[in-house]
Formats: C-alpha cells, structure tokens, sequence
C-alpha cells in the first residue's frame, strides 16, 4: 500500500489567486513559506498549495498574506508543455483540509516576528 500524504504548517506568500472553473467549482492556488532548519543553518522553502470549492472560497475570505495554515493534503505532479512548446513539470500540494492558525483580523492586532514573514518576493524561486 502506498501512502501518499503531506502535513505542513507556514505562512502564506501573499493572497490566494481564487478563481472558478466553467462549472462552478472554486480553486485557490498560494505559495507557503515552511521554515526548516533552525540558527545558521535555517532555511525557507516555498510550497505551491491548491484548494477546492469550499476550502478554496474560506481561505480566499478569512486569508490573507503573511496567515499562518496548516494544509494536510497529498503531493500531485503535473506535466504540461509551455506556450513554445517546452516541457515543464509542477509540484505542488492538492490541499484536503487547511486549518486557519490565523487570520486577516487576528493578524492586523498581532505582530510576528517569524522569519518566513520577512521575505521579499524576490526571495521566491518562481
């Protein structure tokens, strides 16, 4: 039996892209900044997450860039080709379940110190 399931908590890169298929259905794709490491040796990576339907709808309303989530979800692999022809490869996280460990209003009155919150966009390698 093969197990395919990732848990991770970090803070997002900036405001969900929410958006709906032609049959109704929403999708939120963001980028997560997980903190690994610790001291000298900490390091920042970034994972692309996608959220459906409801899930995509509440993170979309209750969050914003720099919320803390936990996502629980499977790793997904899609292979396409660009618009001149060259073949890429996405990685990202299909989000099952995402828990709000904060959120627009409780961020506004708290000040984190956390380190995946002080990158600049051109800090993320995509």
């Amino acid at each position: 039996m093969d197990i395919n399931r990732v848990i991770v908590i970090g803070n997002m890169v900036r405001d969900c892209d929410l958006r709906y298929l032609q049959n109704g259905t929403a999708v939120a794709n963001f980028t997560l900044a997980v903190n690994d490491g610790y001291g000298d040796k900490k390091t920042v990576d970034f994972l692309k997450v996608t959220a459906w339907g409801k899930t995509a709808e509440n993170v979309a309303n209750y969050c914003s860039k720099g919320s803390r989530v936990a996502v629980d979800g499977r790793i997904k692999q899609q292979n396409y080709e660009d618009k001149n022809g060259n073949r890429r490869e996405k990685v990202y996280i299909n989000a099952q379940q995402i828990m709000f460990l904060n959120t627009r209003q409780q961020q506004a009155g708290e000040d984190y110190s956390m380190d995946s919150d002080n990158y600049r966009d051109e800090d993320i390698p995509f």
